[in-house]
């Protein structure tokens, strides 16, 4: 049987500690939030709670890690054992002194 998000939501307040976060809110972003939990069955706090921690926890997904087109990445992966050619650095680097690393 699926889990509905009543059903999470009544567990989420018997098992954690609690906090409150009191918003401002103007009278259309208010009434849509209504709507919303309406529509989804749930109360105004269930519905602002989910949307918050969805939205809190894409920002800190991306916060360590960088996205990009799946395309991007190969050509990328690809290029970083083929060195392109840098004949301007060949020729700036004709008759340097050989570097002695260690």
């Amino acid at each position: 049987m699926a889990t509905t998000q009543q059903d999470r939501d009544a567990r989420a307040l018997r098992s954690a500690k609690h906090r409150s976060l009191t918003l401002r809110l103007d009278m259309t972003t208010a009434d849509d939030i209504e709507v919303a939990a309406e529509i989804l069955g749930v109360s105004k706090s269930a519905w602002a709670r989910e949307v918050l921690h969805d939205a809190a926890a894409r920002v800190v997904a991306r916060a360590d890690r960088t996205l990009m087109d799946a395309e991007l990445f190969d050509h990328m992966m690809a290029t970083i054992d083929t060195p392109d050619p840098m004949p301007a650095l060949v020729e700036a680097m004709r008759g340097a002194p050989d570097l002695d690393v260690r």
